[in-house]
């Protein structure tokens, strides 16, 4: 049995545990937005060419891809508890940034949607 690493900063997943040290290199996804649904239901997605509709839970998330020669499925669902704890963990950290930038300033525009750009990372 092989292992593969990925490091992190580092593009590429290796192959070790043969003679050699392989480079996997990255695949692209094609992965446009990600989606968590808030409530069971169904999702349909639309391009004027197609129609795709698929059954959600709430918690699951939905990655829409870009539309493009080769893409079976315009958009997947996912229910993976892992991927559910990834996704609300950034979420919350994102939130907890938001607070954070919200405390340094007073009256700022910033204040819908924080960014790096903004008064909030000067003040």
């Amino acid at each position: 049995m092989v292992k593969y690493l990925i490091k992190e900063g580092n593009r590429g997943m290796f192959k070790v545990g043969t003679d050699d040290i392989d480079v996997i290199d990255y695949i692209s996804t094609g992965i446009n937005w990600t989606y968590q649904a808030d409530d069971d239901g169904t999702v349909t997605f639309k391009d004027g060419k197609m129609s795709y509709t698929t059954d959600v839970k709430k918690g699951d998330i939905v990655v829409q891809f870009y539309v493009k020669d080769g893409r079976k499925h315009p958009i997947l669902v996912i229910s993976d508890e892992k991927w559910k704890e990834n996704i609300e963990g950034v979420r919350q950290a994102d939130l907890k940034r938001a607070e954070e930038m919200k405390a340094k300033c007073c009256d700022c525009k910033c204040l819908d949607y924080p960014c790096e750009d903004t008064c909030c990372e000067a003040a």
